[in-house]
């Protein structure tokens, strides 16, 4: 992102510096920098505070482009969103498996239906395009699968261990906020956040628990 560096010196400031403004690596800023990685929102909102410009001279996550209409390239009913999301950010299978750590092999499963990604390489993916709904599709996606998969349960059951989930996840508001206010998650917060997503995907079993108790019961 020529564009970062370029306001970035204009600036003064060497990578070293911004980065500890913002509270992250000189290896996010690098990364930034050469197009390796997106600065989300809340990022963009610190690097325009501290370098003196509007967040519109900044480079746009796909997502904040895809959301007002700016980006047309990536429909979110594609069939396959794994290869829309890696086309949208310009990037070949190749490099796109680089930059995750996969073999190109595994891009290719992945984008011919042959296999589904893990949900800590979506993670990657998402980063690595900008593209922050990813999550939320592959969750989807998973969801289509799992309804053939899961066991029958009765839907009191299903209902009341939702609730119980939820209720879980909402002691953890709090602190799901504060890890999140400075739009990472550092060493002394990575316990508490794995332990939330721990109960958030407790949420997400339940309530397709719920989903199919219900469809089975409307079907009878």
């Amino acid at each position: 992102m020529d564009e970062l560096k370029r306001l970035r010196e204009a600036a003064g400031l060497s990578q070293v510096q911004l980065a500890l403004r913002l509270g992250v690596s000189q290896g996010t800023v690098a990364n930034w920098e050469r197009g390796f990685r997106v600065p989300q929102t809340g990022s963009l909102i610190k690097i325009a505070s501290i370098l003196g410009c509007g967040v519109d001279a900044l480079p746009q996550p796909v997502t904040i482009q895809y959301l007002t209409g700016r980006c047309a390239s990536m429909d979110k009913d594609a069939r396959n969103i794994y290869k829309n999301a890696r086309q949208t950010a310009g990037l070949t299978q190749e490099r796109w498996a680089e930059l995750l750590g996969i073999s190109p092999d595994s891009v290719r499963r992945y984008e011919a239906g042959a296999m589904l990604p893990s949900d800590e390489t979506v993670l990657m993916m998402a980063e690595t395009t900008g593209i922050l709904v990813l999550p939320l599709w592959h969750l989807r996606a998973k969801s289509a699968i799992a309804e053939d998969m899961l066991p029958d349960v009765p839907l009191p059951q299903a209902v009341l261990k939702l609730l119980t989930s939820v209720k879980a996840v909402s002691g953890s508001i709090d602190n799901l906020i504060q890890i999140a206010s400075d739009g990472m998650v550092d060493n002394r917060e990575e316990a508490l956040f794995e332990e939330i997503a721990g109960d958030l995907d407790d949420v997400i079993q339940a309530a397709i628990a719920v989903k199919c108790a219900g469809g089975a019961r409307h079907a009878e």
